[in-house]
């Protein structure tokens, strides 16, 4: 099947890691995945191809590269490990308190 997979890692546990950062004053707890395995490999051995896409690259050639892919395809895109997803809103707050950039 033709099914196009994409993986966004940033060795962490993205949301927990984002309201430890945001809300505990970074006292992070149980959230890094520095040892994440080689989705790459993992799809591999599944008889699927992939692409890491990282900053060092040229991503455009990279996505091109694995839409062209016939078939089934990962996409494993490495992001930073602060980055973070907006807009959230805070446990317990109302929508009109939703948080929608980082503060600087």
């Amino acid at each position: 099947m033709p099914i196009k997979i994409l993986i966004i890692d940033n060795k962490y546990l993205g949301m927990v890691r984002q309201w430890q950062q945001l809300f505990w004053d970074r006292r992070y707890s149980e959230v890094d995945l520095y040892d994440n395995p080689d989705f790459i490999k993992i799809g591999e051995a599944y008889g699927i191809p992939g692409v890491l896409m990282n900053r060092g690259a040229d991503m455009e050639q990279q996505l091109r590269e694995f839409l062209a892919m016939p078939g089934a395809a990962q996409l494993v895109v490495e992001c930073p490990a602060e980055a973070n997803v907006y807009p959230m809103v805070p446990a317990g707050a109302a929508l009109s308190e939703m948080i929608l950039e980082e503060k600087k």
